[in-house]
């Protein structure tokens, strides 16, 4: 029997970038992957990326056990200092904008709400400040709380997933990875529907330069840019 309930699986990232944000507002419920394991070297969900008078710059999140075979979920951070020295740098290439009030205010909320010292606490926090400045009412739950990943196929685990949260509707990004690994086949057989994200990011103009727009940058640049018509920027060409 369909529900008509969508749902979207990716790994938490630090202040995603839009087209993260605009497939979880286009969703009923997202689902922090955070049962699979950190991925090895440089990955976004222990960095992100803004613009520092027109140069692109990366915030990266310290853990001195990157390349370990951990999940996600079990990541833990030896201190939280970086988070102040995080709000620096942002108040050094955003301090003088129109909406740096607003936007550091969100900042300092998605920061400092959660003392853990676990890296997926944290990060849920943040997407759960940013729907609510953002107007999202999505549901938010973490793969941990649903069903332990062991003994079967990625693809395999993704549908028992949606399974536990009643979905029928998966929406899947349009990158090579996700276009290759997903089995069509496995998911019609459980009587679930793939459609795949469309969305094209709308240019804004950055703070501080000429440039052209940088569209991998992440929420954090269109927050202080647009302040709160950042929530247009994720709803538009909404899927």
């Amino acid at each position: 029997m369909s529900t008509n309930i969508s749902a979207a699986i990716h790994q938490p990232h630090y202040f995603p970038w839009i087209p993260y944000i605009n497939r979880l507002a286009c969703v009923d419920i997202f689902i922090i992957f955070d049962t699979v394991q950190l991925p090895m070297g440089k990955s976004k969900v222990l960095r992100t990326k803004y613009i520092d008078h027109g140069m692109e710059r990366w915030l990266s999140i310290p853990f001195g056990k990157k390349g370990s075979l951990v999940p996600i979920k079990d990541v833990k951070l030896g201190d939280l200092m970086w988070k102040k020295t995080h709000v620096d740098k942002l108040m050094n290439a955003y301090g003088k904008s129109l909406h740096a009030r607003w936007a550091m205010d969100l900042v300092h909320d998605c920061l400092w709400s959660d003392k853990s010292y676990f890296l997926v606490d944290i990060e849920h926090d943040i997407l759960e400040k940013l729907c609510l400045a953002l107007n999202i009412k999505t549901r938010l739950v973490r793969a941990s709380e649903l069903i332990k990943y062991e003994k079967m196929s990625l693809q395999k685990y993704i549908v028992s997933l949606l399974d536990m949260v009643g979905a029928d509707t998966y929406l899947s990004g349009r990158n090579t990875g996700s276009l290759k690994s997903i089995d069509e086949s496995l998911f019609r057989s459980k009587g679930k529907k793939i459609i795949y994200q469309d969305y094209m990011i709308p240019h804004y103009r950055h703070l501080n330069t000429t440039k052209e727009f940088t569209p991998t940058v992440s929420i954090l640049d269109t927050l202080f840019t647009c302040g709160p018509a950042a929530r247009y920027h994720v709803y538009r060409a909404k899927t």
